[in-house]
């Protein structure tokens, strides 16, 4: 803010509390240094909001840098939290065109392909390729890292790989279920 400005800002913050003594002009001067990271709308702003204000504490001048500060703080910070809403509602609109902002996708189960033609309609949810897609798989991941209790490298990113579907050698799901929360063993990774 420049000088000016805020020579005027001191003229009308002055006016609005009757601080024309010379002392009151030495203490809103002195408020320089404390100020200088506002703009004059927002020290304008929480003048008149101090001067709307009918508590106790707006009535005495000592109370006012204060308030000043708690005013221009809480402005601030709504209008990041506004913008912050507005970003979620550009993403959100934006969302990606296969998952459509969930992050999962319904694939075809790849077990139940056999010669390129399904065998039964089933499918299976895998994590998008977008950016929310990404989150939800490194969620899962964290979680299943965290619940297996070992820090090796082997199971700290555990591989979900089903068993392969052949005509000779029908799924077991049972097994199947039980092999996708393990990680494979060291030998075969």
């Amino acid at each position: 803010m420049m000088e000016s400005q805020f020579d005027l800002w001191q003229r009308i913050h002055r006016d609005l509390f009757g601080l024309h003594s010379a002392d009151d002009v030495r203490m809103v001067g002195l408020w320089d240094g404390s100020l200088s990271g506002y703009t004059f709308e927002e020290l304008r702003d929480a003048s008149f909001a101090i001067a709307a204000d009918p508590t106790e504490r707006a009535r005495f001048r000592a109370n006012h840098l204060a308030m000043i500060h708690e005013f221009v703080h809480a402005r601030r910070a709504d209008t990041a939290a506004r913008e912050r809403a507005r970003q979620d509602r550009e993403y959100a609109s934006a969302a990606c065109a296969n998952c459509h902002g969930v992050g999962v996708v319904r694939v075809p189960n790849a077990d139940f392909i056999v010669d390129g033609a399904f065998t039964r309609e089933f499918f299976v949810e895998v994590a998008c390729a977008c950016g929310v897609g990404a989150a939800r798989f490194n969620a899962i991941k964290c979680a299943l890292s965290v619940t297996m209790n070992s820090l090796s490298a082997l199971s700290a990113t555990p591989r979900l790989i089903p068993l392969a579907a052949s005509p000779a050698r029908p799924v077991d799901r049972a097994r199947w279920k039980r092999q996708i929360w393990r990680p494979l063993p060291a030998s075969s990774a």
